[in-house]
């Protein structure tokens, strides 16, 4: 179930386990909230308890679920953070298939370990992704609405890019634009631009964009900044390479927008954006553009070329193809 979910599922009761899991950690925290607000303890002391990576052991987690709750209706268990490398035991696997009728026992797993993936058929799984715009752009006008704030909805698009939707940085970001505008402000775009910094992931994004529009001087700025402060260059490399190999399927393919956003796990917007982007590229150069990336990535690693130069060069041979 996605997160949006999870609060109306609630009405006909609380399931015996769950996974907390996705790639937005503040979704998983507020997911744990509702979870907790339903369970209601009254003596949280007594009966509940939480394991984390460091005293993390199954048969210790088994035996705290079997406690039967004291003055209370249920008892909370919470695992948070399974490491790599441990796969559940059977004992733990036979007690999920089977849980404890009083005992929650909640899974806080951003990172969906093996582990998590092991146990996740038989648990109730919630969704914790980054969400939809539509949800997004809600949550930021109540947020700010309850600060006596109010934001326009291109300051929204702009937080929400810059931010690549995730709601862990929004909610920080709205909290530092709230304090800046003051009680009875609003929030404008200029505002967002000027004091909300951007996601590497987005930096990438907006470099790859602006390679494909052929906005050569945009482009090295963009490129000498990302350099600066990175070590190495294969974190421009791989999304560069994905970038056009995106362009070259959207190019080619006869799906809908809306399907191979869904394939890519982007929103449908990208998908229109990069089209866009298509019009000024033949599908033979876009293929070209990919395997010169690729090439680009193999120079880098072989030695054959410095990582700067040979990212610079890539840069100017794609835009020469798109202007051909």
């Amino acid at each position: 179930m996605k997160f949006a979910e999870l609060k109306s599922s609630l009405v006909n009761g609380i399931k015996n386990v769950y996974i907390l899991s996705g790639n937005d950690r503040f979704l998983c925290g507020n997911a744990l909230e509702i979870l907790k607000k339903k369970i209601n303890l009254q003596f949280p002391d007594l009966n509940s308890m939480v394991f984390t990576e460091e005293n993390f052991d199954e048969d210790k987690i088994i035996e705290s679920c079997m406690v039967l709750p004291f003055m209370d209706n249920l008892r909370l268990v919470i695992v948070k953070e399974v490491k790599n490398g441990i796969m559940p035991s059977q004992a733990m696997l036979d007690y999920i298939k089977k849980p404890v009728e009083n005992t929650v026992l909640i899974y806080f797993a951003p990172d969906a370990t093996e582990y998590i993936k092991k146990i996740s058929k038989f648990c109730e799984v919630v969704n914790c992704d980054v969400l939809e715009d539509k949800l997004l752009k809600s949550w930021i006008t109540k947020f700010v609405g309850k600060r006596n704030v109010s934001i326009g909805e291109d300051a929204i698009n702009t937080l929400i890019e810059y931010t690549t939707g995730q709601l862990t940085r929004i909610s920080s970001e709205l909290e530092k634009l709230v304090g800046f505008v003051g009680d009875g402000g609003v929030i404008g775009t200029k505002d967002v631009q000027a004091l909300v910094v951007k996601d590497k992931e987005y930096q990438l994004y907006e470099l790859n964009e602006s390679i494909a529009a052929g906005k050569l001087d945009a482009s090295l700025d963009m490129l000498y900044t990302l350099q600066a402060n990175q070590k190495n260059e294969f974190f421009i490399i791989t999304p560069m390479y994905n970038y056009f190999r995106r362009l070259l399927l959207i190019k080619t393919s006869k799906d809908s927008d809306a399907n191979l956003a869904n394939s890519f796990g982007v929103k449908e917007y990208a998908v229109k954006k990069m089209r866009e982007k298509t019009q000024h590229y033949t599908a033979k150069n876009l293929k070209k553009i990919v395997d010169l990336v690729a090439k680009c990535d193999l120079n880098i690693k072989s030695g054959k070329m410095a990582g700067d130069t040979a990212v610079k060069t890539t840069i100017l041979q794609i835009i020469k193809l798109r202007n051909e």
